[in-house]
């Protein structure tokens, strides 16, 4: 049995630059879906459509910060803000 002196890796730079890829188009996805809903929804309203966009995109936005904010708080474990966090990460903000 032959022993190498380099770690061994579980998953190639190939694997992990096709799954950001995956990950950062599912990004664009959800933004592009948030806005555009959100447009027509203001259209209907009586405003301008690229309002809508902006909204749209800053909803988007903040509902990912809110994910961040989440995980810096559970690591310092105020476990309280967490949940309330969580709870506002996970509801519908598309409805």
């Amino acid at each position: 049995m032959q022993f190498s002196d380099k770690p061994a890796t579980a998953v190639g730079t190939p694997t992990l630059v096709a799954m950001c890829i995956v990950v950062v188009a599912f990004m664009a996805l959800s933004l592009a879906v948030t806005a555009i809903g959100t447009a027509r929804f203001l259209v209907a309203m009586g405003y301008d459509a690229n309002v809508g966009y902006a909204v749209g995109g800053i909803f988007d936005l903040a509902k990912g910060f809110l994910l961040m904010a989440l995980l810096a708080l559970w690591g310092r474990r105020s476990l309280g803000l967490a949940a309330v966090f969580g709870i506002a990460w996970g509801l519908p903000w598309d409805i």
